[in-house]
């Protein structure tokens, strides 16, 4: 289910759910006007994480990616993404179906030796993990 847009998720959901748009926001416990409006695009997704997070749960999604979908930062994440070095950090993650991006530069690669090292050093270089929870790596 990759979808780019709240919307788009929500009706993939009610179509694999076989559910009517009623019945689909009763089991989600939200008003079926106010859903209708979103996915027509009249009204935002909801703002509210424990709502986000009831229909989540519903269509068997991580709360968390429904809220980025919906353009919030869960309230989990949010001393994450106030720290100065997040977006370096975050630049530095491959893209799907890229390589891993390395994070010093001026970097060598031996053919006899098998490896990187520093260009001016001749050092192989050590690459430590960030300091990120687990669930970003």
């Amino acid at each position: 289910m990759i979808q780019k847009n709240f919307a788009g998720v929500i009706k993939e959901a009610i179509k694999e759910s076989g559910l009517s748009l009623r019945a689909f926001a009763k089991q989600c416990s939200i008003d079926s006007s106010y859903l209708s409006k979103v996915l027509k695009g009249k009204r935002n997704p909801p703002a509210e994480e424990e709502t986000i997070a009831q229909i989540a749960n519903f269509i068997s999604m991580a709360p968390e990616q429904l809220m980025f979908i919906c353009g919030r930062i869960p309230s989990r994440f949010q001393k994450l993404f106030l720290r100065s070095d997040i977006f370096e950090i975050l630049e530095r993650l491959p893209s799907e179906g890229e390589a891993p991006k390395p994070a010093v530069k001026n970097k060598i690669y031996s053919h006899k030796k098998g490896n990187y090292a520093d260009e001016h050093t001749g050092k192989k270089p050590v690459f430590k993990r960030q300091n990120l929870p687990d669930e970003i790596l």
